[in-house]
């Protein structure tokens, strides 16, 4: 599962338009991993991992301090650490250091239009409001099963 979904990266935006997307989606669990066991997660891992490349090729020179602010000087692991608490991390930094961008990792949506991801309500149903009927948020994608609770 690639996180990366904008174009330049290789992933047109009918990939997630796709029956084979939708079904996997679909098929989802309405709850998230515990940090530990977020770190053990193949899925996550690389999430995290392309979360700290994108991030670092995306951020406007000059801008390395906002990104240091934001991740700890690492993405990757305060992604790893935190695991779905990540979303409220990056959410109250970017309100603190760039709060004229626009940001929501649960739409996929972190240095608004420079770092376009996954949403990560994929993995983050429960943080990301999925389980309280959060679906019509535009770029939202909650796995199925929140919408049968």
């Amino acid at each position: 599962l690639n996180f990366l979904a904008d174009p330049t990266d290789g992933c047109p935006s009918s990939c997630s338009k796709t029956d084979k997307y939708r079904n996997a989606l679909q098929a989802l669990p309405c709850s998230e991993k515990s940090p530990a066991a977020l770190r053990q997660d193949s899925v996550w891992q690389a999430w995290a991992l392309q979360i700290k490349v994108k991030s670092k090729l995306s951020t406007p020179e000059g801008y390395e301090d906002v990104l240091n602010v934001l991740c700890g000087k690492d993405c990757e692991q305060t992604m790893l650490n935190l695991g779905c608490g990540f979303v409220q991390h990056w959410n109250k930094a970017m309100k603190q250091v760039w709060p004229n961008k626009m940001q929501d990792p649960c739409i996929g949506r972190f240095l608004d239009d420079l770092v376009v991801t996954k949403p990560l309500s994929i993995l983050c149903p429960i943080t990301c409001g999925c389980n309280a009927g959060n679906f019509s948020k535009e770029g939202m994608q909650c796995p199925g099963q929140c919408a049968t609770r």
